[in-house]
C-alpha cells in the first residue's frame, strides 16, 4: 500500500506545487513553493524545496527566488506500537537552507541554515495520521538564527487523492525569545 507521499515521513518520491498568499501589515506576499522527495534507498530519502516570492512589501512588486532547501531524512525505525498495533515511523534527518533573496527588495531571509530534527509518524487509525516532529535551527551565514520548533502535522487521507492536512509550528526563538507559532491547513 502507498502513503500520502506529501506527508513529511512518508516512505515515497513525489513533487508538488503549492501557492500561498499572505496580506501582511505594510504589504502583500505571494510564495510558490516547488518541493519533493525521492527515496535514495528504503531507508533514506532526499527532499528538496525551490521558494519563488513576489512582494510589494518595499512600496513596488518584487519578485524573486527567496530560498532553496535540502533536507536528508533517514528512517531508523518503523513497526507497530506493543499494546495497540498501531503502524509507526521514526525519522532523523538534517536540513540545509540557502537564502537565495535579496533584503533590498524585501525578499529572504538573510541567513543559511542547517536544523537537525527528529520525527515518528504515528496512525491513530485507519487514515488518520499524527506526526510530531522537533528541529532546532541555526544559522552558518548570515543574521543570528538559533531557533526550536515543536510541530505537528495531523493528516486525514479522504479517499485515494484526496486528504486534509493541518500543519501546527510551534518555534521558540532563542535571539529574540518569543514564539511565533502559526497554523496551516491544506
Amino acid at each position: 500500500k502507498t502513503e500520502n507521499a506529501s506527508t513529511p515521513l512518508a516512505a515515497e518520491s513525489n513533487t508538488d506545487i503549492r501557492l500561498k498568499g499572505f496580506d501582511l501589515e505594510n504589504g502583500n506576499r505571494q510564495e510558490l513553493f516547488l518541493d519533493g522527495a525521492t527515496m535514495l534507498n528504503p531507508k533514506l530519502k532526499l527532499k528538496y524545496e525551490a521558494h519563488w516570492w513576489q512582494t510589494d512589501v518595499t512600496g513596488k512588486d518584487e519578485n524573486d527566488w527567496e530560498s532553496a532547501l535540502l533536507k536528508l531524512i533517514y528512517f531508523p525505525k518503523e513497526g507497530k506500537l506493543k499494546k495497540s498495533d498501531k503502524p509507526y515511523r521514526l525519522a532523523v534527518g538534517l536540513d540545509w537552507a540557502v537564502d537565495l533573496g535579496d533584503q533590498e527588495k524585501g525578499i529572504g531571509s538573510g541567513s543559511d541554515t542547517v536544523g537537525p530534527f527528529f520525527g515518528a509518524a504515528i496512525a491513530a487509525k485507519p487514515g488518520l495520521m499524527f506526526i510530531p516532529l522537533i528541529q532546532h535551527f541555526v544559522e552558518y551565514s548570515g543574521f543570528d538564527v538559533n531557533l526550536t520548533a515543536a510541530r505537528l502535522i495531523a493528516l486525514q487521507t479522504l479517499s485515494s487523492a484526496k486528504w486534509l492536512k493541518m500543519d501546527l509550528k510551534v518555534p521558540y526563538d532563542g535571539e529574540k525569545e518569543s514564539w511565533p507559532a502559526d497554523v496551516e491547513f491544506q
